[in-house]
């Protein structure tokens, strides 16, 4: 993780693995994950959207090109971190590195979602099953799973002193990017200092909502409504298994905003009906000058 945030890619291997997942994994005419960067000049002889690009006349990658192109032309790395794979699942060993680097500055934008949204979607696929369906015994441990580590890591934020968390975490709720991403999309490149793009902006626009004729289906099959995708959970699930998640992830779900249905599939189903607050108790944790632990 130092390695990468300083540039250094440790070993041929880790290139070898970036070779593999940003310019192989996908085939050609769909890869939405693919890096313009690694297909352009100085690892491809014209830019990707160049006319006359191809993957074969792009070079294979090496350290010590890669090394160089991210110290002199970038200057900012961002790094999507799963925390349930860090050591002991919290921000801890993050907060470690960080602060036992001088040569980079971190900032942690820390993304928590509906747990009504992450938890049957991954039951669908596979993370976990209910042997019991009546008690839906694997959602109850995945719940508490789920939801006391996103705790454990809200309370790592609080404990923290005002002006560090104001300083250095931004919390963002995955459906409030989702209902307004323009809306949102200054206040993240502001936390992160960098400016407004054009062009970032017509593909957050593009990417967040429903092709609209079919060539642009053809061209972009991964696009969908953010919106809808987000709330999904809300016509598909039901609401036996919401009640199950919203009793073990109540303190989680107070925390952070999101409203009971409490077994009202009326409510659950009625999407004009917002299961979000606007002000809610950990977001005062980034405003507040208060220590008081959240109960």
């Amino acid at each position: 993780m130092q390695g990468v945030f300083q540039c250094n890619f440790v070993s041929p291997a880790h290139v070898s693995d970036l070779e593999s997942y940003y310019r192989s994994k996908y085939p050609e005419n769909y890869n939405p994950m693919k890096s313009l960067t690694l297909l352009s000049p100085p690892f491809c002889p014209y830019n990707a959207t160049d006319p006359r690009w191809t993957m074969e006349s792009c070079y294979p990658l090496n350290q010590e090109t890669l090394e160089e192109t991210c110290k002199n032309k970038y200057c900012v790395t961002v790094v999507k971190v799963l925390i349930s794979r860090m050591p002991g699942g919290n921000l801890n060993q993050l907060l470690s590195i960080c602060d036992s680097a001088d040569e980079f500055e971190c900032k942690f934008l820390f993304l928590v979602r509906d747990p009504r949204g992450i938890i049957p979607s991954s039951r669908a696929v596979g993370f976990y099953g209910d042997s019991d369906k009546v008690s839906l015994n694997g959602t109850q441990r995945f719940s508490r799973k789920i939801c006391s580590a996103t705790e454990a890591n809200l309370d790592i934020i609080q404990s923290l002193k005002s002006v560090e968390k104001s300083a250095r975490f931004m919390l963002l709720r995955y459906e409030d990017l989702a209902a307004n991403p323009l809306k949102t999309l200054p206040s993240l490149l502001r936390f992160a200092g960098l400016s407004m793009d054009d062009s970032l902006t017509t593909w957050l626009d593009l990417a967040s909502h429903l092709p609209e004729t079919e060539s642009e289906q053809k061209a972009a099959l991964w696009r969908q409504d953010s919106q809808q995708g987000a709330e999904r959970w809300r016509w598909k699930v039901k609401p036996g298994v919401i009640s199950v998640i919203e009793e073990n992830c109540k303190r989680v779900m107070n925390a952070l905003g999101y409203k009971p249905v409490n077994g009202s599939h009326k409510i659950q189903s009625n999407l004009t009906l917002s299961l979000l607050e606007d002000d809610y108790e950990a977001i005062q944790w980034f405003k507040d000058t208060s220590t008081n632990v959240w109960e």
